[in-house]
């Protein structure tokens, strides 16, 4: 949004920006949960670490310099990954323990 030589963003657009500061901490923290998880397999683990570090580092099979090939790379091994990883957990063992009730 681009606004005019001294005017300031009004509340609506301040909550909206502090809205989604909120859900990106709250996905950070539930993605934290998740790998540390046991009931996540160690193999999906890797995957989503892998696609996580594939997303920030600089190195890219294709420089994002070159204007659409750069980012479709990203966007097609992230997703590989990230498709690849559900796979895995979605066919994994429910492995969560069995809480008997104390009566």
């Amino acid at each position: 949004m681009v606004l005019p030589f001294g005017a300031t963003q009004g509340p609506l657009v301040a909550y909206e920006t502090e809205m989604k500061a909120v859900r990106t901490l709250r996905n950070l923290f539930l993605a934290r949960r998740a790998l540390r998880s046991t009931v996540l397999p160690v193999s999906a683990k890797v995957l989503l670490i892998a696609a996580l570090l594939y997303g920030i580092l600089p190195v890219d099979l294709v420089p994002d310099f070159i204007p659409v090939l750069g980012l479709l790379d990203d966007l097609l091994v992230i997703g590989t990954l990230l498709v690849a990883a559900l796979r895995k957990i979605v066919r994994a063992p429910a492995r969560m323990p069995i809480r008997r009730s104390s009566r």
